[in-house]
């Protein structure tokens, strides 16, 4: 039972007591001596059995204002459910929110302090690429800050940020994994999450880089309509263990789950020599988001008007 039930119904029953028999008297006095005089007035003939006038003021003065009553009260607790309902789809959704943050806030330290020290080694041996680092690290550092406070962003942009990525970390490692990045379809009008496919990348150097022979990255990505699909490749050495406890990928499978959940697939295999990861996601169109956004911004509006 509602809250506002267990406070007032006491007071409501003892309003609407009084209430019922003041409208009862009132119909009656109106049936017993007030319309009769005004039917002799108007030459109408007087209803001569004033006992029927009883029925009809019960009718009248109790059942048709309890009816209205009725009503009027089971609109009110209509409106506070589905109040109740929207403050609770909201609490869920900031929830979901912080929860996200979190899990993006746990990536970005771990991927700026390997960037700055990879720099700061170049700046040591007065290496000629150190301005183009920082050139790439301003960027990442630019989108990082003004562009990923959006749930999603444009699908191009980040697939933009993640080779710039892939060019810093095989700078890192002295040029050696060898790189491959495939993309095949029409990015224009996608967007997805930001920083989603960072993890698998970061992944994806730490193992190829213990090899002891050519380490090697492979990357194909493909959009179709509002499919999109990631193969990510690396090599490993042979006595590669589990490398699906590390933080980074456990923050990334909760992301997924949050922000896409029944909407993506993730397997994550081993084979001999080779780690492969496959990632499917269906895309959400940005008008859908913009409209939820909408949806969001109204009801707290509509929250503030009731509150003032």
């Amino acid at each position: 039972m509602p809250m506002i039930v267990k406070k007032r119904w006491l007071p409501a029953v003892l309003f609407l007591l009084p209430l019922a028999g003041f409208l009862y008297a009132a119909t009656y006095t109106l049936f017993w001596n007030v319309f009769p005089v005004i039917d002799s007035i108007l030459g109408a003939s007087a209803v001569k059995n004033t006992g029927t006038r009883f029925w009809p003021a019960i009718y009248l003065g109790l059942i048709t204002p309890l009816k209205v009553i009725a009503a009027a009260v089971a609109i009110k607790y209509v409106k506070n459910w589905w109040l109740k309902q929207k403050e609770s789809e909201r609490l869920e959704r900031e929830k979901i929110n912080a929860e996200l943050q979190l899990l993006k806030a746990q990536v970005h330290p771990d991927f700026l302090f390997k960037t700055l020290n990879n720099i700061y080694t170049h700046a040591l041996s007065s290496s000629p690429r150190t301005p183009g680092m920082l050139l790439k690290l301003s960027d990442l550092l630019s989108y990082m800050l003004y562009e990923c406070d959006r749930p999603v962003v444009p699908l191009e942009k980040e697939i933009g940020m993640m080779k710039e990525y892939m060019q810093l970390e095989k700078i890192r490692h002295d040029d050696k994994p060898e790189m491959e990045v495939n993309i095949k379809g029409v990015m224009n009008g996608k967007y997805i999450a930001p920083f989603l496919l960072l993890p698998f990348i970061e992944n994806s150097f730490k193992h190829s880089s213990q090899m002891t022979e050519q380490a090697w990255i492979n990357m194909d990505i493909r959009i179709e309509g509002d499919q999109f699909s990631m193969k990510l490749t690396n090599g490993i050495a042979e006595n590669f263990s589990d490398h699906s406890g590390s933080n980074g990928l456990v923050n990334i499978q909760k992301r997924l789950t949050l922000l896409y959940a029944g909407k993506h697939e993730l397997k994550m295999t081993a084979e001999q020599e080779m780690l492969i990861v496959l990632l499917n996601i269906k895309l959400d169109n940005i008008s859908t988001i913009a409209l939820a956004e909408e949806d969001a911004d109204s009801f707290e509006i509509e929250k503030s008007m009731q509150l003032v």
